[in-house]
């Protein structure tokens, strides 16, 4: 009997974990039949959020995770992003926003506050740099329900070319077998750990407005799983 639980337990987070990494291929637009088609356009990873504590047990960082483990993502295999889909896993990034450290003209921010981020982490390009070696690269998180129409972006400008003042993130690949990427907020290259809180879908001409920026430590491990690159 203690066996046959065992198996069946092991079968469900299985299925569970099968079901999650389907629902973030659907969200990056794949398809099954587009998979058979050839080889796979995507690999898939676990993002582990370093979770970091002070001497007092209080929460060091600005971005942390809901307490369930190393959350499911996908890494492009053509364009090297790290997208992790949190609205399709159904689980949420803790935000922690302290007093800002700079806002736009007549706008009113968050400061003090502690919001559940429930849409994209994502980091572009992490595939080409080589094994060993740290490289600057953007980073964003979508606030989702916690604030929505707003994102934090870890960069000086938006795609758009809209100042938000925030800092790069650096990326750290391993001299390691496989594939593993640490991802901090802060390191030789670059100290500030800002980030730069913006607001988009905006219902008139400009597509981002600038709001405010942050200090918002982080850090995190991009662990490849399958159809990993050498």
């Amino acid at each position: 009997m203690p066996q046959c639980h065992f198996s069946t337990r092991r079968a469900v987070h299985g299925g569970l974990h099968a079901l999650a990494v389907a629902a973030l291929v659907a969200a990056a637009g794949l398809t099954s039949s587009a998979q058979k088609r050839g080889a796979p356009t995507h690999a898939t990873a676990e993002v582990a959020f370093a979770d970091r504590l002070d001497s007092g047990g209080n929460p060091v960082d600005g971005l942390t995770s809901d307490g369930g483990g190393a959350y499911l993502a996908l890494v492009g295999l053509e364009a090297g992003d790290v997208r992790l889909d949190l609205r399709s896993t159904g689980r949420v990034v803790t935000v922690r926003l302290g007093a800002p450290e700079s806002t736009a003209t007549g706008v009113v921010v968050p400061s003090g506050v502690t919001m559940l981020a429930d849409e994209a982490f994502f980091v572009p390009d992490i595939l080409s740099i080589p094994k060993g070696t740290t490289v600057k690269r953007v980073g964003r998180i979508g606030l989702g329900s916690g604030y929505p129409n707003h994102a934090l972006g870890f960069r000086y400008t938006t795609s758009q070319n809209v100042t938000i003042y925030g800092s790069e993130l650096c990326v750290t690949r391993r001299n390691v077998a496989g594939a593993v990427w640490d991802i901090s907020s802060s390191c030789a290259q670059e100290t500030s750990d800002v980030a730069g809180l913006f607001e988009e879908n905006v219902k008139a001409k400009v597509t981002h407005r600038f709001k405010a920026t942050y200090i918002v430590p982080f850090a995190a491990t991009v662990t490849c799983t399958a159809n990993c690159p050498q």
